[in-house]
């Protein structure tokens, strides 16, 4: 699997950017036993100064969680700075962490569903995807296809494939 970023696009510049890919980690569940898994990991999140508070935040990540069919529970962070700790509270109230050794960060939300058969996690998420077919955004359908993505208007979001040298570029600098 390969890693996939969403960019804010304002008519002149790329103004936020959220990077997502798996990674195999070891984690500390809260009853202190360490298990193997490979969650999906937000690896960078960046709104620019001027663009901070006006929602631009919000609909990046909501746009990768629409895509992704995540909640933002379920995900672990890398070295989060205390802007993202505080977004994550603010927007999903997510306050309680699960203290790891590693650089990450992970909520107690990501072990509610834990049925772990070798590290794999099951999440109640997971199960209702599998009992229902996926609505998706034309946006989310676009990226699941990977085709040149198409930047939605409202939002102005557009996730990319990250495979090479920049393919699935949506022209805009960044």
């Amino acid at each position: 699997e390969e890693d996939a970023e969403w960019v804010h696009v304002t008519r002149y510049s790329a103004v936020g950017l959220l990077k997502v890919g798996h990674k195999t980690l070891f984690l500390a569940r809260p009853q202190g036993d360490l298990r193997e898994t490979r969650p999906l990991c937000v690896l960078d999140f960046y709104v620019m100064a001027s663009a901070q508070r006006q929602g631009v935040g919000r609909s990046v990540f909501g746009a990768m969680l629409e895509v992704m069919r995540t909640h933002p529970g379920h995900l672990a962070y890398d070295r989060p700075s205390p802007k993202l700790v505080a977004f994550l509270r603010k927007h999903f109230g997510l306050a309680r962490d699960v203290p790891q050794t590693n650089n990450f960060m992970v909520f107690h939300e990501f072990f509610d569903s834990d049925a772990t058969a070798g590290g794999r996690r099951s999440s109640a998420n997971e199960t209702m995807m599998r009992a229902q077919p996926p609505v998706m955004s034309a946006m989310a359908a676009d990226f699941r296809n990977h085709r040149a993505p198409v930047r939605d208007a409202t939002l102005g979001l557009a996730p990319r494939a990250m495979a090479g040298g920049g393919e699935g570029r949506t022209g805009r600098p960044f």
